[in-house]
């Protein structure tokens, strides 16, 4: 955690681990790391979980369950506290209220192989990048439920592999 650029108000948290290695404020490999109302949501995928942090020490840690998940690579925290998980060695996006609460829903469709990255991009909004598809898709959640739309296939752009996706002001 950080309060600016300048290097003062840091505050380092965690330690880095062997992978099978479990417990609070232990790391495997964090990849992607979101803020949301609960606290940080953290995709490890070298453990094969997601962690959530409410404050920077061991007594405020919410871990998914082992097998929940293979290679959680992407993760959006939407500002109600949903947090959804893009697993690279599964298809589709999985929805989840908290990390110990297990996966609540699953967003399937044709081009959602393999979830790359996710941004948030409103209240009910998220872009998400699918491999290999290459697919850019707007997933809006609405009183009908979760709905996917596909806004371009990267490949057709010039784009060849996009690591992370984010939101401008």
């Amino acid at each position: 955690a950080m309060d600016g650029f300048d290097g003062t108000g840091w505050q380092a948290y965690g330690q880095k681990i062997a992978a099978g290695s479990v417990g609070p404020g232990r790391f495997a490999g964090p990849v992607c790391i979101q803020h949301g109302p609960g606290g940080l949501v953290v995709a490890d995928p070298a453990a094969a979980r997601i962690v959530q942090l409410a404050q920077l020490d061991d007594a405020h840690w919410d871990v998914s369950s082992q097998g929940t998940f293979q290679n959680p690579a992407a993760v959006a925290v939407l500002p109600d506290g949903t947090i959804i998980v893009g697993d690279l060695a599964r298809e589709g996006l999985s929805i989840m209220a908290s990390p110990s609460g297990g996966i609540t829903e699953t967003i399937l469709g044709d081009v959602l192989r393999y979830p790359a990255a996710l941004a948030v991009t409103g209240a009910d909004t998220l872009a998400a990048f699918f491999v290999p598809t290459l697919a850019l898709c707007s997933v809006v959640r609405d009183a009908s439920g979760w709905n996917v739309s596909l806004n371009v296939r990267l490949d057709q752009v010039g784009i060849r592999r996009p690591t992370a996706l984010c939101q401008l002001p």
